[in-house]
């Protein structure tokens, strides 16, 4: 594990005072002097203290898989960097600059078998689910990057901590990357240590228990990320390919931490070129034409050439798709990622979640029958 995380020392004040107004707003939360706000249905976030790169989005994913089919499921995200304003419901066919970055994602993958409901007041979007007819509102909410949202008491919390990046290893921005302190991970009931490597050991996990140093109440658990095979983007239901391992591999990342991804691809590939791109960027018709002009280039040469880019990025691209030529269109893929748990973590967190959802909605049905009762009385 890396036990230096890069924290730029000069920058320590600055953090310090941040963490002062981190701190008062907590203690704000928890004397009551904010409210925070209860709701009828199952609340699951999933969250983190640092700033991206721990994984929360194939987390979402994979609650989605775990529970679809048994339960109506709702998303809640604030819908970074979209261009639209106030309370969202996403639509099939809405794009990344209306929904967001990671609603989009999941719109594309999983359609109309879920709701998406992006809005920067997690409130207002909760109210609106739990408002809907009973045969629509969903099941179980899971609010997507929400730990740091205050106002809403999630029913439970799912914080993820980079094992390369621990969260006690870091300190506060600037300085570093984390929004909260590293104490403010006792307000989770599950621990997710994402990106594990593939051959962690015993120890390792033992070790990072320790760091950690929970309590004994919190779940911790540990995860990898699992490379699929490339799937084309502009083939509709398209089958996943493979590359050939001769070929000129135009790896395109616009993520926050890219370096995982860029590695991943030139273990596979003796011929890549990265063009990695800033967390959350917009693809435009400049980037179309600097593709365009990598491919015509080397075609030239006799090279196969395939452009290779994240699951995230591929929405975004594929809006873009009036712009390209049919050979550069024929040569987009996507690597789509799956969280693979270690041991007996997916029985674990499937357990927990499934046991949690039960007592969560026998209780609240216990509750509203005896308001009832009191009502008539």
């Amino acid at each position: 594990m890396d036990q230096t995380p890069k924290i730029n020392r000069w920058l320590l004040p600055l953090s310090g005072i941040y963490g002062v107004g981190v701190s008062l707003r907590n203690s704000l939360y928890n004397m009551g002097r904010l409210k925070s706000y209860a709701f009828p249905i199952p609340i699951i976030c999933v969250g983190n203290l640092a700033v991206g790169g721990t994984g929360k989005t194939p987390m979402i994913e994979h609650l989605i898989r775990m529970l679809m089919g048994d339960l109506r499921i709702a998303i809640v995200s604030r819908g970074y960097r979209r261009k639209s304003f106030g309370l969202k419901v996403a639509e099939l066919g809405d794009s990344a600059s209306r929904i967001g970055d990671e609603p989009a994602q999941l719109l594309r993958k999983f359609g109309d078998k879920i709701q998406i409901v992006v809005d920067g007041n997690r409130v207002r979007a909760i109210n609106h689910l739990v408002n809907q007819p009973y045969s629509q509102r969903p099941d179980v909410i899971l609010m997507d990057d929400g730990f740091q949202h205050r106002s809403v008491r999630p029913s439970l919390s799912i914080l993820l901590s980079s094992y390369n990046r621990l969260i006690t290893d870091d300190v506060l921005l600037p300085a570093g990357r984390l929004r909260e302190p590293a104490r403010a991970r006792y307000r989770a009931d599950v621990v997710v240590v994402t990106k594990c490597p593939t051959l962690l050991k015993p120890i390792d996990c033992t070790f990072t228990e320790r760091r950690l140093d929970l309590y004994p109440h919190q779940k911790l658990l540990f995860s990898e990320v699992k490379y699929d095979n490339p799937v084309p983007i502009f083939q509709r239901d398209a089958e996943p390919t493979k590359i050939d391992t001769n070929a000129v591999v135009i790896a395109i990342s616009g993520i926050s931490h890219p370096e995982e991804f860029f590695a991943y691809v030139e273990r596979g590939f003796s011929r890549v070129v990265t063009l990695p791109y800033g967390d959350h960027h917009h693809y435009s018709r400049r980037n179309v034409t600097t593709w365009e002009n990598i491919l015509t280039d080397y075609l030239l040469r006799g090279a196969e050439v395939v452009f290779l880019c994240t699951d995230k990025d591929a929405v975004k691209i594929f809006e873009l798709e009036s712009y390209m030529s049919r050979e550069l269109r024929e040569r987009f893929l996507r690597l789509p990622i799956q969280v693979r748990f270690r041991a007996h973590g997916e029985e674990d967190l499937r357990e927990l979640v499934m046991n949690h959802i039960a007592q969560f909605t026998s209780e609240q049905a216990q509750k509203e029958e005896q308001e009832g009762n009191e009502e008539k009385e």
